[in-house]
């Protein structure tokens, strides 16, 4: 059952009251507890600034998912403007980060090499691609997990989903950009996910709480800002069906920031 839409202001306010990090830059607080002075929205150092949220024309998963949190989110810290599309659009130079929801069909052999373009930046801008899966017993993780092989992506979905809805939660393991203002211990919320493993090149951005099982991975772990593909189990990070805690918006910041 999908929750009422909180208020951009109230994720903000849900930020800010955390004394741990500086919700716009991602700093620590000073050690009074007291915030730096706040950027005027995000610094995205220029175009492209667009993310595109793609839900599968047809998709089953599409019936049950809606971005409208993460489209508030962007808009009301002064971020990119975010687009919803069924079909991917010819032109993805205007696009910082492009989401998929999880598919229903692989994708044809354009649309592959249209998005390792769009990573590998060959307009000159290295863009962020997220692939996502659900719960394995209700969407099948073989389109995803082609995309992954054809981009060369070292991260694999297992066969197995864990969890059992809103309530979930995912804790980190180790250091990555993508982590920035979010302590290890810090729970992100999702639903039901499928689990993934990891080669070598790829690196562990957060796993299930009290377990080794990884539910988001980034490739390659050595990069420059953008040019990677993320790799999350559980749509439920991102969209509107399980309540957005505190550090789903830091991760959703970091996504276009870093």
């Amino acid at each position: 059952m999908r929750r009422p839409l909180a208020t951009t202001a109230a994720c903000l306010a849900a930020l800010t009251a955390h004394a741990d990090v500086n919700p716009t830059i991602g700093e620590p607080a000073s050690p009074s507890g007291r915030y730096d002075q706040p950027q005027q929205g995000l610094q995205l150092g220029g175009s492209p600034s667009g993310v595109l949220v793609y839900c599968q024309e047809g998709a089953s998963v599409c019936s049950d998912v809606s971005f409208d949190e993460l489209t508030s989110f962007y808009v009301g810290i002064g971020g990119a403007p975010v687009e919803e599309a069924g079909a991917l659009p010819q032109d993805l130079s205007p696009y910082r980060l492009i989401l998929l929801a999880p598919l229903d069909l692989a994708l044809a052999g354009d649309d592959v090499a249209a998005l390792r373009s769009f990573v590998d930046g060959d307009d000159g801008s290295p863009g962020r691609l997220v692939v996502t899966s659900d719960n394995e017993e209700n969407f099948p993780d073989a389109p995803a997990q082609q995309l992954l092989d054809d981009l060369g992506v070292d991260i694999t979905f297992n066969e197995r989903s864990e969890d059992r809805g809103c309530g979930s939660y995912a804790s980190g393991l180790g250091a990555d950009r993508l982590r920035r203002g979010i302590p290890d211990a810090a729970r992100l919320e999702y639903g039901w996910t499928t689990t993934l493993t990891v080669g070598p090149e790829g690196k562990v951005i957060a796993q299930r709480e009290s377990s080794p099982d990884v539910i988001m991975a980034v490739y390659p772990a050595e990069r420059e800002v953008l040019g990677d593909v993320v790799v999350a189990g559980d749509i439920n990070l991102f969209d509107d069906s399980c309540d957005v805690g505190v550090f789903n918006s830091v991760l959703w910041r970091n996504l276009v920031l870093y």
